[in-house]
């Protein structure tokens, strides 16, 4: 279509400029406006938009009144409105926002907004579906409020076929009555205006006379010319219009359409009801209506009265009456009254429709689940690190036009990835893994990294911002879930949150007693120098950490814990255990380490490997024989360890640690002293497996699992039991190989530890 001719003056986006009168009218529209007056409202969003009354311009100010006056049903308010959103002006853009807002004017027959409502639907704009035949209907109603602006389109889509059958004598007419109000509005406006030297343009003709020199007269047969609003009627009327028509509804044609072919009105969905008119009359029927009145759960649903054209006699015509939603449509039942309307009384008399509603099925996007991970097992700045998250939607309605972003602080870089990611849908129960590494350069002088995750959805309101706070010098181990409750619905199965982390690393149970005479060495290796890593020894530790404080009440002052220790580092953290029983009265120890073992191929004998050793030297271990004697001379109660490691030689994933040596041997598990039981993860030339799913060793995960369960409160022979039993099955399913674990008690204690507990 060629571009339109509007003929406005002094008008921004459409609108006449509103008496400009300096502060003193402002201030007292503004008193009115605060108090709730919607005109007083619309006239200072007015002025803010376009400077008046001595005010700066501020779109966003103008949007916020306008729209204070729109929801109290302000016509002029609400089109403006429609069109800011239309333009982005002060609001984001947003198509749908602007064609909600341009409809509820629509249904107060505003002519503008019928207008632009047209323009959205004959383009199809802002992912709205195109419907050239819905935007005829619209310039049609536009065009009998105010020729001037939509009698123009009207002429445009009978010249061009747009959504009506091409008819140049009916162009001809529309551009005419067009060309001829806008002419009558010039003239007056012009008297009007004067004194404020304004001048209103006349018509331009060039269309009407360019269809008139290709040799279309004026219509042929006789025109009958609408009555206008402004009281103006050019009436042609011969013998035959004297002749009535008669239009019925065709027997069988009255059907409802729905996008998903459910014959139900959906929330959030556009549907039509169809119907054919037949015009078994004399005369020809122009200038009908199908009005549509509705009862019942009306709650979100919109119709818009339908203009028919000029049905001719005999002809039979289609009628598409579009009804659409939005989410506040309810559960129920609408009943649509549909009337055909022709002016002289020969339309179709009323009939009904009922058809059943459904209230909108939100979705609910969140971050469900994240993980930080570095090379370095630590934040730190000029080091990279990975950020991974899950987004989900634990809700039963589908998410559609999904936006995320990921909003950094200054100085923090993405270095691979993308921080912003776009979906069309995502369903429900659907997860959306989201993975990028992130850096801070040494500008970063903050000793957090605040990192904004930023989702929108369709409606702008069924998502869940959320930030994360990453501190410098963390370990990188933790896992923090930040989900919401699901709420299951009747009859559906419950949707399972998506977490990148194990159920045993979430809701550990947290205990009231406190456990002040109980000291905790955790030692958890997992990036070695030398050899390869021990996959989830960190988060091993991390996590047993954090059972000590909250599930056995350890204070945090209780527990050293190592992570990626040297041999330096885990010899001092033997003494620091040394010292403070030196110092307590009989205190309970408890030892944890999750690394790699190695075997002395000389004599069998079992080292603990520090990060800094070699797996073909064992002098750069720490022997397992001297731990347990420095542990078993030490004036403690109960020293209970667990070993999640083996001293085979082998990885805690497949092969083996030396090169060279392409067997397992049976390596010597140590001999525990003093009052000492030892929970060892494997026994003899066996791996210590990890629990892949669950991100933790096999081992672990199971100790884990079991203090949860009994929220620490278990003997040590009835954890001892569970751990191998189930260890040894699982390493089985799992990885088709053995696993045994043993819990070995030092001779002083072999009667009496089978009761100990570990709080």
């Amino acid at each position: 279509m060629k571009m339109r001719k509007l003929f406005f003056f002094f008008v921004i986006f459409g609108y006449v400029a509103l008496p400009v009168y300096g502060n003193v009218y402002f201030d007292t529209t503004m008193v009115k406006a605060r108090n709730g007056d919607a005109e007083s409202q619309y006239r200072i969003g007015y002025s803010y938009l376009h400077g008046y009354n001595d005010q700066t311009k501020n779109e966003i100010e103008a949007a916020k009144w306008l729209r204070n006056a729109a929801e109290q049903n302000h016509a002029e308010a609400q089109c403006l409105l429609g069109i800011l959103y239309s333009l982005g002006k002060g609001v984001p853009q947003n198509i749908h926002e602007a064609e909600k807002w341009y409809t509820v004017a629509a249904q107060q027959h505003h002519a503008r907004a019928l207008w632009e409502l047209g323009e959205i639907y004959e383009k199809g704009e802002g992912g709205i579906s195109k419907n050239e035949e819905y935007a005829f209907n619209l310039y049609m109603q536009c065009a009998k409020i105010d020729a001037a602006q939509g009698g123009y389109q009207v002429a445009l889509c009978y010249k061009f076929g747009i959504g009506v059958k091409k008819n140049m004598e009916e162009a001809m007419r529309w551009y005419k009555l067009h060309d001829d109000e806008v002419d009558r509005q010039a003239i007056e406006n012009n008297k009007k205006y004067a004194q404020y030297g304004y001048h209103y343009e006349l018509a331009n003709r060039e269309a009407y006379n360019e269809l008139k020199a290709k040799g279309y007269a004026e219509a042929t047969t006789p025109i009958v010319y609408p009555k206008w609003p402004w009281g103006e009627e050019n009436t042609t009327l011969s013998r035959a219009q004297v002749l009535p028509p008669f239009l019925a509804l065709v027997a069988g044609s009255l059907t409802f359409m729905d996008g998903n072919s459910n014959n139900r009105i959906d929330a959030d969905e556009k549907c039509k009801i169809k119907f054919q008119i037949e015009n078994k009359g004399k005369g020809q029927a122009a200038n009908c209506e199908a009005r549509v009145k509705m009862s019942g759960t009306t709650d979100g649903i919109t119709v818009v009265t339908y203009t028919l054209p000029t049905i001719a006699v005999g002809q039979t015509y289609e009628v598409a009456v579009p009804v659409s939603t939005n989410v506040n449509t309810k559960d129920g039942k609408v009943t649509f009254t549909i009337e055909v309307y022709e002016p002289k009384g020969w339309g179709v008399a009323p009939f009904d429709m009922t058809v059943a509603t459904k209230a909108y099925e939100a979705p609910f996007l969140q971050v469900v689940d994240y993980n930080i991970a570095s090379a370095t097992g630590k934040i730190q700045k000029m080091v990279p690190f990975t950020l991974q998250f899950n987004l989900q939607n634990t809700k039963y309605g589908d998410a559609e036009a999904v936006k995320v972003k990921v909003k950094l602080p200054n100085d923090v870089y993405v270095m691979d990835g993308k921080a912003e990611h776009t979906f069309p849908v995502i369903k429900s129960g659907d997860v959306k893994p989201i993975q990028l590494q992130l850096a801070a350069n040494n500008n970063y002088t903050a000793a957090n990294i605040p990192v904004t995750i930023d989702i929108k959805e369709k409606h702008g309101k069924f998502a869940e911002n959320k930030q994360l706070d990453i501190a410098l010098n963390q370990t990188t181990s933790s896992s923090i879930n930040i989900a919401a409750k699901n709420e299951p619905q009747k009859e559906r199965k419950e949707i399972q949150l998506a977490m990148i982390k194990s159920e045993v690393d979430r809701n550990i149970p947290i205990s009231k007693e406190k456990n002040p005479n109980t000291f905790v060495l955790v030692i958890a290796n997992e990036h070695y120098q030398q050899v390869a890593s021990v996959p989830y020894a960190l988060n091993d530790g991390n996590i047993f950490r954090e059972y000590c404080i909250k599930t056995l009440g350890i204070g945090e002052k209780h527990i050293k814990y190592l992570s990626d220790a040297t041999g330096n580092q885990i010899k001092a953290g033997v003494n620091w255990l040394a010292n403070l029983t030196e110092a307590f009265d009989e205190p309970q120890i408890i030892v944890y380490y999750a690394g790699h073992g190695i075997p002395d191929e000389t004599n069998k004998s079992a080292y603990l490997l520090p990060v800094d050793g070699s797996g073909t030297d064992v002098t750069t271990g720490y022997k397992l024989d001297n731990l347990y004697t420095t542990l078993g001379n030490m004036p403690a109660s109960q020293i209970t360890v667990f070993m999640d490691a083996c001293f085979s030689g082998s990885k805690r994933e497949e092969g083996m640690l030396a090169s060279a040596r392409g067997v397992a041997l049976k390596a010597k598990s140590g001999v525990p002293q003093g009052n000492m039981v030892v929970f060892s993860a494997a026994q003899g030339d066996e791996t210590a497996y990890p629990n892949k799913e669950q991100q933790h060793g096999l081992f672990t995960y199971y100790l884990l699992k079991k203090l949860q369960e009994t929220q620490g409160d278990i003997a040590l022979k009835d954890l001892g039991d569970y751990i191998t039993k189930q260890v040894s099955q699982q390493s089985l399913l799992l990885n088709d190989k053995k696993q045994t674990p043993c819990v070995t008690p030092s001779a002083s204690v072999a009667s009496e530890w089978q009761n100990w507990k570990l709080r």
